[in-house]
C-alpha cells in the first residue's frame, strides 16, 4: 500500500490559520488534489478535518473518503464515506484489504503526525503557498520526526504556488 501525503501549506509550515481557516488554496490546487484522490481511489482524513470540510471538499466524487476516528460506531452514514479506527498501520491494512493499492493522506495535524510518525508515508506531494501566518495549525502536531526526502519534481501551478513531490527515504 502506497500512502501519498498531500498537504497544502504556507511557507512557514501552516495548514490553516490559528482560527482553523484554510480558505486560501486555489481552485487549481483543489482540482489537482481531487484528481490525485480519484486516481488512488481513496483518501484518509481525520474526523475534525472531515467535519470542517464536509460537503465542500469531502467526500470526493469517484473515491472513498476514510474518516479516521476513535468512535466509528457513533458516526453518521454518508455515501462515499467510511469511518475507520485503529492505529495508523491497522488503518492502512484495512484500506488495503478493501482492494486499494494507493491512498492519499489529507490531514489535519494530528492525523498527519500519526501516519508520518509511524513511518507509513511513501511520498509527499506538498503544495506550497507564498503566505506566512506566523501562528496557525502546523503541518504536524509536534512529534519528534527525522525523515529524509528525495526530491522528485516541482511544478508551478500559478500565482506563486508550487507543488513539490518527494519520495520518503525509508
Amino acid at each position: 500500500m502506497k500512502l501519498i501525503w498531500s498537504p497544502a501549506i504556507t511557507l512557514d509550515g501552516n495548514i490553516a490559520k490559528a482560527d482553523g481557516n484554510s480558505d486560501w488554496p486555489t481552485g487549481t490546487d483543489g482540482n489537482q488534489f481531487h484528481e490525485l484522490i480519484q486516481k488512488c481511489g481513496c483518501v484518509i482524513v481525520g474526523k475534525n478535518t472531515y467535519n470542517q470540510y464536509k460537503g465542500e471538499v469531502f467526500p470526493v466524487e469517484g473515491a472513498i473518503t476514510f474518516v479516521w476516528t476513535h468512535s466509528p460506531e457513533d458516526s453518521e452514514k454518508n455515501e462515499g464515506v467510511e469511518y475507520i479506527s485503529g492505529n495508523p498501520k491497522q488503518v492502512l491494512e484495512a484500506v488495503a484489504r478493501k482492494g486499494y493499492d494507493e491512498c492519499v493522506l489529507a490531514g489535519g495535524s494530528a492525523t498527519n503526525d500519526a501516519f508520518v510518525s509511524a513511518g507509513l508515508v511513501d511520498e509527499i506531494s506538498a503544495t506550497i503557498y507564498p503566505l506566512l501566518f506566523g501562528t496557525g495549525m502546523r503541518l504536524l502536531s509536534g512529534n519528534d520526526i527525522d525523515i529524509q526526502l528525495e526530491f522528485i519534481s516541482s511544478t508551478n501551478i500559478g500565482d506563486g504556488v508550487i507543488r513539490n513531490r518527494y519520495k520518503v527515504i525509508k
